[in-house]
């Protein structure tokens, strides 16, 4: 059975890509990246489709974990939130328009699932995935095994200073991003690794605006 989950749509000109934005329901951030995204990229169209989980750790895990917090356990719901994308999200949308193509972006675990929804499915021209979750338990081996389709642009961020903590397997992110962004690197047509200043929790609504809008600037510029 697939959840009912929110999203919210927002529109800046005509045409363009579509960007699903996996964020907790803050409106005053979601604005706010709309409007950065919009100011980087005044002459690009694209639609920002900002969807909301039930349950962080469980519809942005892929699989099953162990909890890293006490009490957090990754429950595995992946495979429903990604089914409710395809299913039920995606073609209310495009009743409306169709897009020129389609991105997936996400902070934190979200960032993770983004990546992760692209191997999943071939509808996604590729993801942003802001100081995402890439410690998380088996991703790199996933990675190497998974089947990808033909994916053009892949955003990487992280902040110099989230490796810095002595909870496992979240220290070992640094290793971890730089081995996605070395496999993408070689698999997909357009990456890019961001290193930003400060931990997990700094700046997180400027780091997510300049994934999107990376996104959005590339599909713009094949457009014209």
């Amino acid at each position: 059975m697939i959840d009912n989950h929110k999203y919210r749509v927002f529109t800046h000109g005509n045409g363009g890509p579509d960007i699903y934005w996996g964020a907790l329901p803050d409106e005053r951030d979601v604005e706010q990246v709309f409007d950065l995204v919009g100011q980087q990229n005044n002459d690009c169209a694209f639609r920002l489709i900002v969807y909301e989980p039930n349950d962080w750790n469980g519809d942005f895990s892929p699989w099953q974990a162990p909890a890293v917090f006490k009490g957090k356990e990754f429950l595995g719901h992946g495979e429903q939130m990604l089914a409710w994308l395809l299913d039920e999200c995606i073609p209310r949308v495009e009743q409306v328009a169709q897009p020129s193509c389609r991105f997936m972006a996400g902070y934190s675990l979200a960032g993770l699932f983004s990546l992760w929804a692209l191997s999943r499915c071939d509808l996604f021209a590729g993801a942003a995935s802001c100081s995402g979750s890439l410690w998380y338990n088996d991703w790199t081996n996933y990675m190497h095994e998974a089947n990808w389709g033909n994916i053009d642009s892949i955003y990487l961020s992280l902040g110099v200073s989230e490796k810095n903590t002595k909870t496992q397997p979240m220290n070992t992110v640094n290793e971890a991003t730089q081995a996605t962004y070395d496999f993408f690197k070689a698999t997909a047509q357009n990456v890019i690794l961001e290193w930003n200043t400060g931990g997990h929790f700094n700046y997180t609504t400027q780091r997510t605006a300049r994934g999107i809008s990376w996104l959005v600037a590339n599909a713009c510029s094949k457009q014209k």
